[in-house]
């Protein structure tokens, strides 16, 4: 059988100019090659505005987008015939609003570029973040290291963060460049925790704990099917990046993909990421969890964490 939460990707290769739908209950994924011209650029098309929203919606021929009709039962048909896409699934994967005759891909499915399409920013468009973090870092610090070692991790920060965080007339309630909420965790880890493993993760711990409100964990415990929706919670966190999360079908282990965002970009960064994840996975009770891969897929370019251990509720 298989679950709502597969098949829910497309990943576009376009320099191979083929396509990956999937993943399975496996984690299989699906090939679709050979593409011609015209179903290639359409497909693209489809991909790039596939929100469903009435402004996104490419229309048939005549309309100010123009799509041929021949040309897009060809795709829905290369779907279709693909063995091992189950056939409600192969159906869905491009939507036609009868209503406006408008044509998008189904919402519930992903599209990825490969390689990955990120536009390029300015010194003035930072990613960002919601400066909750902030005290949960410092309140964490205090406890386990003291006053001294909030002191010690302040002053290794770089000017501007130490500036805007702490320096400054810094408001809670602000959105901040992501770079200062890891600048502060390169200092702790640096600075008091004096960069060792069981200091800084004991560290990491106690900010998970401090930041995670109960509505949250119940909300990842309690209702397993909207994990799927965990992208919206990502928004209130974050200005980029695209982020997933699903539970395996025995609920023993919780994976995590993150794309086009900072904590992608280096080691250090993505293994801070899964060990947030690691003492998050804690406190929604999971006894003794432990951090399976953190690695970047080199098919889609995400940061793929799995955490194992007992996620039943």
């Amino acid at each position: 059988m298989v679950e709502a939460g597969e098949f829910n990707t497309l990943v576009i290769d376009e320099r191979r100019q083929d396509v990956r739908f999937g993943p399975t209950a496996g984690g299989v994924w699906i090939e679709i090659a050979g593409w011609g011209a015209q179903e290639w650029d359409a497909l693209v098309l489809l991909a790039e505005r596939s929100s469903g929203d009435p402004a996104d919606l490419v229309r048939y021929a005549n309309r100010r987008v123009s799509l041929n009709r021949k040309v897009v039962f060809r795709i829905r048909e290369r779907f279709r015939r693909q063995f091992g896409i189950p056939r409600d699934h192969a159906d869905s994967v491009i939507v036609t609003n009868r209503n406006t005759s408008g044509i998008f891909l189904n919402p519930r499915i992903k599209a990825r570029f490969f390689p990955q399409r990120r536009p390029p920013r300015s010194d003035l468009d930072d990613p960002r973040a919601l400066d909750s973090m902030l005290h949960a870092i410092t309140r964490a610090t205090v406890e386990l290291f003291g006053e001294g070692g909030l002191q010690s991790a302040i002053a290794l920060l770089p000017d501007d963060a130490r500036h805007e965080t702490v320096e400054g007339s810094h408001q809670p309630g602000r959105w901040i460049p992501v770079r200062y909420v890891t600048s502060w965790m390169r200092a702790v880890h640096a600075g008091p925790a004096a960069l060792t493993t069981d200091a800084f993760e004991a560290f990491v711990r106690k900010v998970e704990g401090y930041r995670v409100s109960p509505y949250f964990v119940d909300y990842v415990r309690c209702q397993r099917s909207r994990l799927l929706d965990i992208r919206h919670m990502w928004r209130t966190c974050y200005d980029t990046g695209d982020f997933e999360a699903s539970l395996s079908a025995k609920n023993d282990f919780l994976e995590l993909r993150l794309w086009n965002h900072p904590h992608c970009e280096n080691e250090r960064a993505r293994r801070t990421f899964a060990l947030c994840w690691r003492a998050l996975a804690e406190v929604f009770g999971v006894e003794e969890p432990w951090i399976e891969t953190c690695e970047l897929d080199p098919l889609t370019g995400a940061l793929r964490i799995r955490i194992g251990g007992d996620f039943s509720d």
